[in-house]
């Protein structure tokens, strides 16, 4: 939180960076001799090294920027990965809406209202069609229940405790549903203005508290 905390523009840090740039640049030079599992393993190590001496750079600086450059950061190594996985064939990956969706993310933070790119935008951008998002949702969680004219709230009526949505469908059955304002702050409720971006809703009709096992 305190970018005084941070070595990240230091002499070493920035030293750091220069060795693992030229490292990755190495490995391009030498990649007809390695075998096609050890190229892929040193581009894992090299776009990982580079890209969290990078992000640790951006912990030390003291701009209004700071929060959107790590955020957008954060996510351009994700879909990084994503890409490097998606070259193997199919994948089922999992992770917050805010990371997978196609548009552009944001977070109230503080003060202030960060955007940046999410890993599912840069990631379409490549794959195109190949890349489908399905975004999770809850109904009530917690005992925080949704207004019957948001999203959740439509869904929330289907007689099924778990359901999967076509969420072009669905935008195109709802009239003007009332965005949801979520009490608990570690659940995004869907936009409904995001929904012709989104291929499918994972809808869990109720999410409760599991109590410890002892």
């Amino acid at each position: 939180m305190d970018p005084s905390r941070s070595m990240g523009r230091s002499a070493d840090a920035k030293r750091l960076r220069l060795i693992a740039d030229d490292l990755v640049a190495l490995l391009d030079t030498q990649a007809p001799q390695l075998s096609p599992a050890d190229r892929e393993r040193a581009a894992l190590y090299g776009r990982t090294a580079v890209g969290l001496l990078r992000y640790h750079y951006w912990l030390a600086d003291a701009s209004p920027a700071r929060w959107t450059r790590l955020s957008a950061l954060r996510d351009a190594m994700m879909a990084a990965n994503l890409r490097a996985v998606a070259e193997n064939g199919p994948a089922l990956v999992f992770s917050h809406n805010l990371h997978l969706q196609r548009n552009k993310s944001d977070m109230s933070f503080g003060e202030h209202v960060v955007e940046w790119w999410s890993a599912g935008a840069l990631t379409a951008a490549h794959l195109g069609d190949r890349y489908a998002f399905l975004a999770s949702a809850f109904g009530t969680a917690g005992g925080d229940a949704p207004p019957p004219d948001s999203v959740e709230g439509v869904l929330s009526t289907l007689p099924w405790d778990r359901s999967l949505i076509d969420a072009r469908r669905l935008a195109g059955t709802l009239a003007e549903p009332t965005p949801r304002v979520s009490r608990d702050f570690a659940y995004f409720p869907l936009d409904p203005a995001q929904l012709k971006e989104i291929d499918g809703i994972v809808f869990l009709k109720q999410a409760v508290e599991l109590e410890e096992v002892s």
